[in-house]
C-alpha cells in the first residue's frame, strides 16, 4: 500500500547542449516531464517524419505477406540481443526500399482495382445472365418498345402475372441475381403507359443497355477471365515483394528509432528557453536523485536544482507494491492511478478480488486448470517478455486460480464429482446439488458477511484519508456512524432471520448510528436546515448502503450457477453413457471436455468482471478517486522491439 516518493528537478542547460541532454535523460529514463512547463509549438516537419511515413507505408504493405511463425504473446514483436548492434536501416535504404515496395503496391491497386470494376461487371449481367442474343438487340423501333426490366424477386411471380394481362409481343425472364429478377419485353407503343403504371406499382426499374452491346454470358465470361488473369499477376505481384519479407525486422526496430527520435524532437522545440539557456522541469523519484545527480556530473554549464514537491505540483504517480500485491496494479489502473495524497487500495484489491473470483467458481477443478495453463505461461520466459506490462494480468488469474481450489476444497466442488460420505462429512460447506437445502443459506449470508467487511473498510479507508488532511473530527463523524449502521443493520436483519441476536444492543446502535448521520452528513449546513438536509442524506445513505451490500449476493448466484452448470454437463454426459452405451463413451468424453472448457472460460470471465465491478463501484466509491497522473519518464519506448538480456536462458 505505497506509494513512490517524488522529488521536483529542474534542469538548466545551454542551448548548445540541449540535444545531449534530451539524449542522456532519454536513456537514463527516470524524470518525468512537467508538461504544465511546456510550450506548446507544433514542430516543423522534417526528415523524421518524412522517413516514420515511408517506414510505415513498408510495413503496412509487408506485414501482410509475412508469414514467419509466432508465438501467440510475440505477435508484432521483434526479440534483439542487447549484446548485438541492432540492425537499423539508413536513410538511403529506407529510401530505395520504399521506391520498390511501393512501386509493386501501386501495380497491386490498379489489377486490384481492375478486378473490382470485373466483378461489379458480372453483378450487373447477372439479371440477364439467360438473354441469348446480344443487349443492343433490344432496342425500341417506330412501332414497337424493346425494354428490359428488373424487380425484387419476392415479387417476380406476381409481376409475370400481371404482365400477361397486357397485350405483349413477347417477353421471356432474362436472369436472377442480388435478390432482383430480370424480364426482356417487347410490346407496341400503345402498351408504353400500361407498363410504365405496371412498372410503378412493382418498383421495376429499367436496366441500362448502354455499357453492354454483346450477349451477356460471353460478357461474363470475358470478365472470369479477366479477374483470373489479374489476380494470377497479383500473385505474381505478392511473390515479387516477399523477396523484402527479411527487410521486415529491421523495418520495425528502426521504426522504433524513429520514434523516439520524434519524441526527443517535440520535446526540444517545446522546452522553455531564453536567449543563452534551456530549461526541463518535471519530477524523478527519491531514490533516483543520486542517479540524475551523476548522469549530469561531467557537463559544463548545467544546473540541477532538486527540492520537494509543492502542493499545488502535479506529481505523478508510481505504486510500489511489493509481493504477490505488484501484479494486481493492473487492476487498479483499470479503473485510475491514485492521486500523489490518496491511498493506494492495491494491497486489498489483491486480497478481496482473489477471494472473490474463487468465490464465484467454487471448484477446485476449474481451479486447477486455471493455474495450471496460466502458470506455463509464466514458466515461459520469452512469454513473460513479450507481454510487458501485461505479465500482471497473468498472475492475477494464476493467484485467483490457486484462490479457487481453496474455495473448491471448503465447498467440495472439483469438477462436479460427487464426494464420498466419509470426505463430505469434512468439508465446511458443502455445495454439491444434493446438500444445496442445508448449505445455500449460510453461502448466501457468507457472501453478505464478505460485502459488509468491504463496504466497511471503504470507510475505515476514508477515514484514514480525513485524517491526513488533518480533518480529524469530519473524518470520524462522517464515517464511523456508517461502519456502525452496517454491522447493526446485519445483526438486526439476522435477528429477524431467526439468530439470536441483542436486539436491544444492536438496535439502539443502529439508531444511535442513524442520528449521527442526520447530524453530522452535512456540516456545509446549519440549523434546521442542515437537519433536513442531513435526515435526506441518511435515508439515501442508508438504503444506498443496503444496495451495495446486497449486491455482493452476486458472488452467491455465480458461485451456485458454476456448479450447478457443471452438474447438469456430469449428468447429460452420464445420461450418453446409459443411452448409447460405447458410442456414448465418445459422445460425454467430447461433451465434458468442450463443455468444461466452455464453462471455465464463460465463467472465469464472468468471475473477473463481477469481481472488478465490486472493488470498482462498492468499494472504491467510498474513498477513492483514482486521478491521479501515472509516472510516465521520458525515456525510449519501444513498440516492436523486446531487448533479451539474458541470451543463455
Amino acid at each position: 500500500m505505497s506509494i513512490r516518493k517524488f522529488k521536483k528537478v529542474d534542469i538548466i542547460g545551454l542551448k548548445s547542449e540541449r540535444e545531449r541532454i534530451l539524449k542522456d535523460l532519454s536513456e537514463l529514463g527516470v524524470v518525468h516531464v512537467d508538461s504544465r512547463t511546456l510550450e506548446t509549438k507544433n514542430p516543423e516537419r522534417g526528415q523524421i517524419d518524412s522517413q516514420l511515413e515511408k517506414l510505415y507505408r513498408i510495413y503496412d504493405n509487408l506485414s501482410p505477406l509475412d508469414n514467419e511463425e509466432r508465438s501467440f504473446f510475440q505477435g508484432e514483436k521483434v526479440m534483439i540481443s542487447a549484446r548485438s548492434p541492432l540492425p537499423y536501416l539508413s536513410d538511403n535504404e529506407v529510401d530505395e526500399l520504399h521506391e520498390k515496395v511501393m512501386e509493386h503496391a501501386r501495380v497491386d491497386r490498379e489489377k486490384q482495382s481492375d478486378i473490382t470494376t470485373h466483378r461489379h461487371h458480372i453483378e450487373q449481367l447477372g439479371v440477364v445472365s439467360d438473354l441469348k442474343v446480344p443487349l443492343n438487340v433490344i432496342c425500341d423501333s417506330n412501332k414497337t418498345l424493346g425494354r428490359i426490366y428488373t424487380v425484387k424477386t419476392l415479387a417476380a411471380s406476381e409481376y409475370m402475372s400481371a404482365l400477361s394481362e397486357i397485350d405483349l409481343l413477347h417477353v421471356e425472364m432474362t436472369g436472377e441475381a442480388g435478390g432482383k429478377t430480370g424480364y426482356a419485353l417487347l410490346s407496341l407503343l400503345d402498351q408504353e403507359e400500361k407498363l410504365l403504371e405496371l412498372n410503378k406499382k412493382y418498383d421495376a426499374e429499367v436496366f441500362s443497355l448502354s455499357a453492354f452491346d454483346s450477349i451477356p454470358s460471353e460478357e461474363i465470361e470475358k470478365a472470369r477471365l479477366s479477374i483470373r488473369s489479374l489476380s494470377s499477376h497479383i500473385k505474381e505481384t505478392e511473390a515479387s515483394l516477399s523477396e523484402y519479407i527479411p527487410k521486415i525486422r529491421s523495418v520495425k526496430i528502426t521504426i522504433d528509432r524513429f520514434e523516439n527520435l520524434k519524441k526527443q524532437r517535440n520535446l526540444s522545440v517545446n522546452l522553455p528557453e531564453s536567449a543563452k539557456t534551456v530549461c526541463i522541469s518535471g519530477f524523478i523519484p527519491s531514490a533516483k536523485e543520486k542517479a540524475v545527480a551523476e548522469k549530469f556530473d561531467g557537463f559544463e554549464g548545467i544546473f540541477i536544482e532538486v527540492r520537494d514537491p509543492a502542493p499545488d505540483d502535479e506529481v505523478p504517480v508510481e505504486l510500489s507494491n511489493i509481493g504477490p500485491a505488484a501484479f494486481y496494479e493492473t487492476i487498479t489502473d483499470m479503473y485510475g492511478r491514485p492521486s500523489y495524497s490518496e491511498i493506494d487500495p492495491t494491497i486489498f484489491i489483491s486480497l478481496f478480488f482473489t477471494f472473490f473470483f474463487g468465490f464465484c467458481l467454487t471448484d477446485a477443478g476449474y481451479g486447477l486448470v486455471i493455474s495450471v495453463a496460466t502458470g506455463l505461461v509464466l514458466l515461459n520466459k520469452k512469454a513473460r517478455k513479450f507481454l510487458g506490462k501485461s505479465i500482471g494480468l497473468v498472475y492475477v488469474f494464476f493467484f485467483s486460480g490457486l484462490a479457487t481450489i481453496v474455495m473448491g476444497i471448503l465447498t467440495g466442488g472439483f469438477f462436479g464429482i460427487a464426494l464420498p460420505e466419509a470426505v463430505a462429512r469434512f468439508v465446511p460447506l458443502n455445495l454439491s446439488i444434493d446438500n444445496l437445502d442445508k448449505s445455500a443459506i449460510p453461502f448466501m449470508k457468507f457472501a453478505i458477511y464478505l460485502g459488509a467487511v468491504q463496504v466497511g473498510l471503504g470507510f475505515f479507508m476514508n477515514m484514514f484519508k480525513e485524517f491526513k488532511r488533518k480533518n480529524f473530527f469530519n473524518g470520524i463523524m462522517q464515517n464511523l456512524p456508517s461502519v456502525l449502521m452496517i454491522y447493526s443493520g446485519i445483526q438486526l436483519a439476522a435477528m429477524l432471520m431467526g439468530a439470536k441476536v441483542n436486539g436491544q444492543l444492536w438496535g439502539t446502535i443502529f439508531v444511535t448510528s442513524l442520528l449521527m448521520n442526520v447530524i453530522f452528513s452535512a456540516p456545509e449546513s446549519k440549523g434546521v436546515k442542515r437537519v433536513l438536509k442531513g435526515g435526506y442524506n441518511a435515508f439515501f445513505g442508508f438504503t444506498g448502503l443496503m444496495g451495495d451490500i446486497l449486491s455482493y449476493m452476486r458472488l452467491f448466484a455465480l458461485g451456485l450457477a458454476t456448479g450447478i452448470l457443471i452438474f447438469v454437463l456430469n449428468t447429460v454426459a452420464a445420461v450418453l453413457v446409459d443411452l448409447m452405451k460405447i458410442p456414448g463413451y465418445v459422445l460425454a468424453a467430447l461433451l465434458l471436455i468442450v463443455g468444461h472448457i466452455i464453462n471455465i472460460l464463460l465463467n472465469a470471465l464472468g468471475a473477473f468482471v463481477h469481481s472488478l465491478r465490486l472493488q470498482f463501484v462498492e468499494f472504491f466509491q467510498q474513498f477513492f478517486e483514482g486521478a491521479g497522473t501515472p509516472y510516465e519518464p521520458f525515456r525510449n519506448e519501444y513498440r516492436f522491439t523486446v531487448y533479451d538480456n539474458d541470451e543463455n536462458n
